[in-house]
């Protein structure tokens, strides 16, 4: 596995944007910058998605 991404739906002709919640560094996942979609879903779902996918310091 390289990456994990989420698709917020946006795409304009060819190219469909992607957000990078993990990807591969030096061998192993580690936490990137981006965000699923709807993030009110997974608050109603009783998950605090900042709190889940928060870097680990």
């Amino acid at each position: 596995m390289r990456e994990i991404a989420a698709i917020p739906g946006r795409c304009e002709g060819d190219v469909v944007e992607m957000a990078d919640i993990f990807v591969r560094r030096g061998g192993e996942l580690q936490r990137a910058d981006g965000f699923p979609p709807h993030i009110e879903r997974f608050d109603a779902a009783g998950y605090r998605l900042p709190e889940l996918l928060a870097k680990g310091e």
